[in-house]
């Protein structure tokens, strides 16, 4: 063998093992309890062929997530999407949990449910005056303000909000909540109920947020995304993961249907 073909051949090999090498990516989450991050994009890779290693930086609050995604600790984080975030990290724009987060719905104290009888429309409902709790670092706030709702953000941890609305004094009526994350909130929060009639819905979806530092991964992260939605991956991974949000039960297709729009950046609403 020639010495030029030699190195070919070892080039090529070298090629070959480093494009099996994983590809490694920093999330959120413990054993166990994975991020919604690593799930999804467990999925996602595994559907394409893609090998993936995930390193682990434990469960951390939004907050701390975004904290990390600035500074590289994180390479990925799948938030609701915001105009801050979408500045200060690198969104793939493929909605990635089959629209269930944009489609809030209610959690009630017990005994609520009269006051939302009759809602046929969104002036119906900014009529009733109600207000909603929502954390400082959700999407929503903005959302709620910018569709004329009342709505009040807490810092810190957002749990408190359950007792806080079913306390019925705390100035909270409702606690808006993703159509995936409902059953889980109630078996845990029995003081409260689901309202049964209503859907608040808003364009858009959460999205995967990349770090500022690791801009080369973007082009792989948005192939692999758009193909896992155009394939139905997506979708089967939630039917998958949130099986309760698609039971007759929940009764998603029957409900009166609210549409909200998303503030702009300047404030305004507007239909993304």
């Amino acid at each position: 063998m020639t010495s030029g073909l030699r190195w070919g051949l070892l080039l090529w090999l070298g090629g070959s093992l480093a494009a099996q090498d994983p590809l490694v990516l920093r999330v959120s989450g413990v054993p166990g309890q994975p991020s919604l991050s690593r799930s999804l994009l467990q999925a996602v890779f595994a559907a394409e062929g893609v090998p993936v290693r995930f390193v682990s930086v434990g469960t951390v609050p939004i907050g701390r997530r975004e904290a990390m995604l600035t500074s590289g600790e994180l390479t990925v984080a799948t938030l609701g999407e915001t105009p801050g975030r979408n500045a200060a990290f690198l969104p793939i724009r493929v909605p990635v949990t089959d629209g269930l987060e944009s489609q809030r719905l209610l959690l009630v104290p017990r005994g609520a449910q009269g006051d939302y009888e009759g809602v046929k429309t969104l002036e119906d409902f900014r009529r009733l005056g109600k207000v909603a709790g929502v954390a400082s670092s959700w999407a929503e706030g903005p959302i709620w303000q910018a569709n004329g709702l009342g709505v009040q953000a807490v810092d810190g941890d957002w749990q408190v909000l359950f007792s806080l609305v079913a306390s019925r004094n705390r100035g909270l009526d409702y606690l808006p909540r993703g159509a995936n994350e409902v059953a889980r909130d109630l078996a845990t929060h029995p003081q409260l109920v689901l309202e049964r009639h209503l859907v608040l819905v808003y364009p858009g979806d959460h999205l995967v947020y990349l770090s500022p530092h690791n801009p080369e991964l973007r082009p792989l992260l948005t192939r692999v995304l758009t193909q896992a939605l155009a394939t139905g991956v997506i979708h089967r991974w939630a039917v998958q993961t949130y099986p309760e949000a698609f039971r007759p039960e929940l009764g998603l297709d029957s409900r009166t249907v609210l549409m909200l729009k998303r503030p702009s950046e300047a404030g305004e609403p507007v239909d993304f």
